[in-house]
């Protein structure tokens, strides 16, 4: 009877053991690399290129954790560089952004001295 329990015990804490071992982070380095993907297709190479290298690093050592089976560490860094990632996506969105506003403000203004030169011209010729 003892020795019945005693097995039991021993088959239950095995299945318990088992049963939290951590598991690879495969859907966490999957959403990391979309993530990239969505900061490349953003620009974040060229407007964000320090965060997105920043999540670049990140996603790298948490494929070199998953390689190494530590699973927790790998899972952390995956999702990290997945919001580093988003974040640099963001920043170059919004890079972006500024660059267009700042071309359109230079072309506005170049149309402006256009119309008062003409403005101008216009007027010179009246007076005559």
């Amino acid at each position: 009877m003892k020795c019945r329990i005693f097995f039991c015990l021993f088959i239950a804490l095995f299945i318990s053991a088992c049963a939290s071992r951590p598991t690879a982070p495969e859907s966490e380095l999957g959403a990391a690399q979309s993530a990239l993907t969505a900061a490349e297709d953003a620009g974040a190479t060229e407007h964000a290129r320090e965060r997105y290298q920043t999540a670049r690093n990140q996603f790298e050592r948490a494929q070199r954790a998953r390689a190494a089976e530590n699973y927790v560490l790998s899972r952390h860094l995956a999702v990290e560089a997945s919001t580093q990632a988003r974040y640099a996506a963001v920043t170059a969105r919004a890079n972006r952004t500024l660059d267009l506003i700042s071309e359109l403000q230079m072309s506005n203004d170049d149309l402006r001295a256009e119309i008062q030169a003409a403005t101008e011209a216009m007027a010179e010729d009246e007076m005559q």
